[in-house]
């Protein structure tokens, strides 16, 4: 679901100054399902530190809901970046679009785990 959520067109890149010495947020929408959204979010050094997948819901369900995969459960800078980064989506698609997709505040956070693949 993260892949494809990142496999639409891209948004800028984001720096991350001052987040932990740095790093960068990459985004983008589900190709041909904007109402879905993906975000990579690496470290200063290039390590995946958190990914999130981001749907607005079914139409007229106003309940957008986030989900993330964090390398470190307990990493709440990087939940709050990703979180913001939701609520800013949120605020560009107030601009955007209208309609049943329209929703003004997050609803819902679901922090999975992660797993290692094994070679």
């Amino acid at each position: 679901q993260v892949l494809a959520s990142l496999g639409g067109p891209p948004d800028r890149p984001v720096e991350m100054l001052g987040y932990k010495a740095g790093g960068w947020l990459f985004s983008a929408c589900e190709a041909h399902a904007c109402p879905v959204k993906g975000a990579l979010l690496l470290d200063y050094d290039h390590s995946i530190r958190g990914l999130a997948v981001f749907d607005f819901g079914t139409k007229g369900e106003k309940k957008p809901r986030l989900a993330l995969i964090l390398r470190d459960p307990e990493d709440t800078k990087a939940r709050d970046v990703l979180a913001a980064w939701a609520n800013w989506t949120i605020a560009q698609d107030l601009f955007t679009y209208s309609g049943d997709y329209v929703a003004t505040r997050l609803t819902g956070i679901t922090v999975l785990p992660a797993q290692r693949l094994k070679d």
